[in-house]
């Protein structure tokens, strides 16, 4: 079975060039034939193939609407799909998600926007909106940014500072949690299987992951993410608050698997491809 592997080109990346061949070696492994393709040029290689020709796609871009176009215009089955992905980088709705589930996770408020409409002419309300929340608070971007600043506010004095000359963005106000009161860990999910689990540990400033035999209760909420998120695969960050109480951070749908592998030592693509290839036998 023929399928894509869509990906965003990282100039210079040679780590990039060597996760692709080592997915595309594990797909193989199960009969599934993956065609690398840069996001960039995907149009170009959908109009010179025909129609059914790609019966799935393995997105690693966290570009929703590439996910859409491949389900809706070529009617093709997409890991994963652009619901999942939409919630993974929206972070305020990533945030009403998680609650509506029950997964604890950072105290987050999105911040009232209107194009070309700075939300200082809303200051009131979003004052009142952050009643429930304490100082310091983190200012980022709703949506993550490559190489995006994250606004650490001490104060109202402090937050009108900062959103005077943002505040044309679409933004969130997110509780603060202090390095020293927080273990983070980064637990991979495909299906509803914690396949690897790794801790972020810092050395002299310098952040590394190391393998970690992931806590029981990190994984159920890593699996029950994955679950109210609906992702076939992904990254899901989670860290210890006060070294007991698990918090959803973050979930990745386009995780570092070469990175993974290297830690842990696990054949995450091999996992991945075998998942898929049960996923796709019901595909004409």
């Amino acid at each position: 079975m023929n399928g894509l592997l869509v990906y965003r080109h990282l100039q210079g990346k040679s780590e990039q060039s060597k996760q692709l061949a080592l997915i595309i070696e594990a797909f193989a492994k199960f009969n599934l034939k993956l065609i690398a393709v840069p996001s960039s040029d995907l149009n170009r290689l959908i109009e010179t193939t025909n129609k059914g020709f790609f019966k799935f796609t393995l997105l690693l871009d966290s570009d929703p609407q590439i996910a859409k176009f491949l389900e809706t215009e070529q009617q093709m089955k997409v890991f994963n799909d652009s619901s999942s992905i939409n919630l993974s980088v929206d972070r305020a709705m990533l945030s009403i998600t998680l609650r509506n589930a029950s997964i604890p996770s950072p105290a987050t408020i999105a911040l009232p926007y209107s194009v070309n409409v700075n939300v200082m002419q809303a200051i009131q309300e979003v004052k009142d909106m952050m009643k429930d929340i304490q100082y310091p608070v983190l200012i980022k971007n709703r949506y993550p940014q490559l190489h995006e600043k994250i606004y650490f506010v001490r104060d109202e004095k402090e937050l009108v500072k900062v959103l005077e000359p943002i505040g044309m963005q679409p933004l969130i106000v997110q509780a603060y949690v202090p390095p020293q009161d927080r273990q983070l860990f980064k637990i991979l999910v495909i299906g509803r299987r914690v396949i690897a689990g790794v801790e972020v540990v810092s050395n002299n400033g310098v952040e590394y992951l190391k393998q970690i035999d992931t806590p029981t209760d990190i994984k159920k909420i890593a699996i029950k993410t994955a679950k109210a998120t609906g992702t076939s695969f992904a990254l899901i960050s989670i860290f210890y608050l006060n070294k007991k109480n698990p918090y959803v951070y973050s979930v990745k749908t386009n995780p570092n698997i070469v990175e993974l592998q290297v830690v842990t030592g696990i054949y995450i693509s091999g996992y991945l491809a075998k998942y898929i290839q049960a996923k796709t036998k019901s595909i004409k």
